[in-house]
């Protein structure tokens, strides 16, 4: 398995750590010692080129010669709907994640989530088909939640395409 990352965050159940009722350690699992428990080979880095006739994998840290090869980018955000340049592509990225993939975007949000005084907060529904459908709905009620129990005075508004 080729992975850019060095551990897995796992998007289940983030919405628990995002209002604080889990820790990032039980999110987290490390791939080598998966790979070490399941007798497969983990190597850390990116895939950048496949040459389709000579069956070769490059990746970001040298070569890999395949019989079989599977891609799964994996997922991310478009943001070309919205015609926005790139600093401001960049700065919705950092500063109003979606949360959807793991990581940063979590701890970003979490951070909102634990900073919050008052007011609305807003969240939004990705249109389409996406990993998880009631992942935002779920992530709506437990930020409410956290609220009620933390006595913040706002409401949490999900705005649904």
């Amino acid at each position: 398995m080729v992975e850019r990352r060095a551990e897995f965050i796992s998007c289940p159940v983030s919405n628990l750590f995002v209002v604080g009722g889990i820790d990032l350690e039980f999110l987290t699992h490390d791939y080598l010692q998966a790979a070490r428990e399941n007798k497969y080979t983990f190597f850390n880095a990116m895939a950048v080129g496949v040459d389709k006739k000579q069956k070769i994998l490059k990746t970001s840290n040298g070569d890999i010669k395949n019989d079989y090869l599977v891609l799964a980018p994996g997922i991310d955000y478009d943001y070309t709907p919205w015609g926005v340049d790139i600093a401001t592509e960049t700065r919705l990225r950092t500063e109003y994640p979606a949360a959807f993939n793991p990581g940063s975007e979590h701890l970003t949000l979490k951070n909102k989530v634990q900073n919050f005084k008052g007011g609305n907060f807003i969240l939004t529904v990705p249109g389409g088909n996406y990993r998880c459908l009631p992942a935002p709905y779920e992530r709506a009620c437990l930020i409410a939640d956290y609220f009620k129990e933390h006595k913040i005075p706002g409401k949490v508004l999900l705005l649904d395409e």
